[in-house]
């Protein structure tokens, strides 16, 4: 059966367009939320923005920060945002199927026909609920844009073993990887990710396979050398080493990981702040992820070979998810937008397993694509809807989150905003509950209570 035959028709791929379009459709009914205040940029007097891509070489994650002026030069307000937003996710997905086709096949750029397995990753990738902060908050957009660059240089590397010239296609690579540090700081990881493709994932004799990897070494120096020699970059990484010990680290990040995880097969309500520097870290969540890390790099030993993007999968989503901030550790830990990345080797894995059975089950793969299709996009429609108000953004948080101070602080903010006094200081006297230290929650619920003795009778 050729791939051709195996895919899943024109009446499916009509019902997955259209419970996309209606999933992320509702998010651009959404505002600018949280941090966007910090990234959003407003037109200023004439040649404002001459000035500002002047000065973006001076600015952290300058990449990053040319969309958002882009953005501000589109001149649609938060609509124009979401556009952005979505049309990056949108080229993602491609990339995501690209990449999978390119593992599985010799198609230049991974553009072989797609079978049912292809559509599978493609479907969750796009619909999955758990993407929703990196595709419709704005201020999330790094996560989007930097997985963006990491595929694209992933492609590269994969059509590069194919052609004759490789050193081309390694400077391709290169500069896409190069473009993803300036919009993360996370695409360090992706010399790790190239080298592993190159052992688990390439065809072909060994010696160049090791050839292209032991090169790939060399473009992480310089790529290491070049952005400590941004000084924005530079001062963010310096500040980051080392604030928290190794062992504190690794077990906030395991028991982060396995809340992303479960939030990926459905148990849980998700929450764009987690909240995870506020508590303390769920041991026997962290054990249980270690131990599933550690049988998993022992089975890899035994499958690799019969199912090497079952293993590259699952190792792109560890490696993602704890290598970065363990060593750069954040206050936050994770948050729902850094489950983007990672998700990639995830829905790879998947559809390793699909790919395994959809000759043998091809209906059965066929209509459980539409049914999870469906599932998922409802759920995502569901959660863009939490992101149409500031108040139904916090109310929502602070219901999967309730232990989180900063949860209940946003929530009186915008409940303050609203001129609901009494709801505000409700949320405010929260979070000084689980934060009495934090000082400009003290003074905004002062604030509040003064202004609601101000209008009492």
């Amino acid at each position: 059966m050729t791939a051709t035959e195996r895919g899943v028709g024109r009446r499916t791929v009509a019902v997955l367009a259209a419970v996309a379009v209606l999933a992320w459709g509702v998010a651009l009914l959404g505002p600018y939320q949280f941090d966007d205040a910090g990234v959003v940029v407003t037109p200023g007097a004439p040649g404002w923005l001459g000035a500002a891509v002047a000065g973006l070489s001076h600015r952290l994650r300058p990449v990053l920060a040319a969309t958002y002026l882009a953005d501000a030069a589109l001149g649609w307000g938060p609509v124009g945002a979401h556009v952005v937003g979505l049309g990056i996710h949108a080229v993602v997905v491609g990339l995501v199927a690209r990449v999978f086709v390119a593992a599985r096949t010799d198609a230049p750029w991974g553009r072989g026909p797609w079978d049912a397995a292809t559509w599978w990753v493609a479907t969750v990738f796009a619909l999955h609920p758990l993407h929703t902060e990196a595709v419709t908050y704005v201020a999330g957009r790094s996560a989007s844009l930097s997985t963006a660059w990491m595929l694209l240089a992933l492609l590269a590397v994969a059509e590069g073993s194919r052609r004759r010239s490789p050193a081309v296609w390694l400077g391709l690579a290169g500069a896409a990887g190069v473009l993803g540090l300036m919009t993360k700081e996370v695409a360090a990881t992706l010399p790790l990710l190239v080298v592993g493709w190159q052992l688990v994932v390439a065809r072909g004799p060994w010696g160049p396979r090791l050839g292209r990897a032991t090169a790939w070494l060399g473009v992480a120096a310089a790529m290491g050398l070049g952005v400590l020699a941004h000084g924005p970059t530079y001062r963010l990484v310096l500040g980051l080493v080392g604030r928290v010990p190794l062992s504190e680290a690794v077990v906030r990040q395991l028991d982060a990981m396995g809340w992303l995880a479960g939030r990926f097969v459905g148990i849980g309500r998700p929450s764009i702040d987690p909240g995870f520097g506020f508590v303390d870290p769920d041991p026997m969540r962290a054990g249980v992820v270690a131990v599933a890390g550690i049988v998993a790099v022992l089975g890899a030993v035994g499958v690799w070979r019969r199912a090497p993007l079952v293993v590259y999968g699952l190792g792109w989503w560890g490696l993602t998810l704890l290598l970065p901030y363990v060593v750069l550790p954040r206050t936050d830990v994770l948050n729902e937008r850094h489950a983007y990345l990672a998700d990639v080797g995830l829905v790879w894995a998947l559809g390793a397993g699909i790919a395994a059975v959809q000759d043998r089950w091809p209906a059965a793969v066929r209509r459980g694509l539409v049914v999870v299709a469906v599932a998922l996009g409802v759920a995502t429609g569901a959660r863009n809807l939490d992101y149409r108000t500031e108040l139904a953004l916090w109310e929502q948080t602070t219901r999967a989150s309730p232990a989180n101070p900063r949860a209940w602080a946003n929530l009186g903010a915008a409940l303050e905003r609203l001129g609901q006094l009494d709801a505000a200081e409700t949320a405010y006297l929260r979070a000084l509950a689980r934060e009495p230290r934090d000082v400009q929650t003290h003074e905004a619920a002062q604030r509040v209570h003064r202004a609601r003795g101000s209008r009492s009778p």
